[in-house]
């Protein structure tokens, strides 16, 4: 008896063969990321260019503005031109500092060493004060038949530096006025022995005043000087420049 043959089974005519699949490296993963990166990444082109417009018209006006300053402010650089040829402040300033510069220093120190005194103490000047003492030298002007804008300008004042003058004076009054205070018999010596010089057609109330200010003055004129003395040593100041 023949040996059946063994069948084998047949394989499907449309079934297809699958190729094995590939992994891929990190490296190739890498490269593939960064192209949808690329891809996906897109500039909105328009935006950019309107930013940049704003820019450029933000910088064209802060230019404008700087020039309308610059111009307008001018005074503060320049002090002159001569045929084209510039004459700065910061020259003239130090022509003046050299001429009077430790002058006017010492001035400002003084003023300052008033003004603090005055206020440990308590002490101030209205402007009514002030006002009263700028029309009685209104008045001793024009009686000498002088105007007081006129002298001043002739010195180089304003009348704000007057009126700043004056509330210096009457502070520096107050500070030493138990010490500047004539007695009156300090009055009634003086008119004694000036009974001369004195003005006349003036009653003695009127004279008496006039030689009350004329005592205060000489005695504060020495007083101040030795109060300012021990004032400024007694004070902590520093030079920071020298003339």
């Amino acid at each position: 008896m023949a040996a059946a043959k063994k069948s084998t089974p047949k394989k499907k005519a449309n079934q297809k063969k699958t190729a094995p699949k590939r992994t891929k490296t990190s490296k190739q993963v890498e490269v593939d990321t960064m192209m949808m990166e690329v891809e996906t990444a897109t500039i909105d082109t328009s935006s950019v260019k309107k930013m940049s417009t704003k820019a450029k018209v933000s910088i064209l006006v802060a230019l404008m503005v700087i020039g309308v300053v610059l111009y307008l402010s001018r005074g503060l650089l320049l002090a002159a031109s001569v045929n084209g040829e510039f004459i700065y402040r910061p020259t003239v300033i130090s022509e003046l500092e050299k001429r009077g510069g430790k002058q006017q220093l010492d001035s400002l120190i003084t003023e300052i060493i008033i003004q603090q005194e005055a206020k440990k103490k308590n002490i101030s000047v209205t402007d009514d004060e002030v006002n009263t003492e700028i029309t009685k030298i209104n008045d001793s002007v024009k009686a000498q038949g002088q105007d007081i804008n006129t002298l001043l300008a002739m010195q180089g004042m304003t009348q704000d530096d007057l009126k700043k003058q004056v509330r210096t004076q009457k502070l520096v009054e107050k500070l030493l006025a138990d010490k500047v205070n004539p007695t009156d018999q300090e009055i009634a010596d003086f008119i004694k022995t000036n009974k001369d010089t004195l003005p006349k057609g003036q009653t003695d109330d009127q004279i008496k005043a006039t030689v009350k200010q004329q005592l205060m003055q000489q005695k504060l004129s020495t007083e101040f000087q030795t109060w300012l003395t021990e004032a400024k040593k007694n004070a902590s100041i520093k030079y920071f420049t020298n003339y």
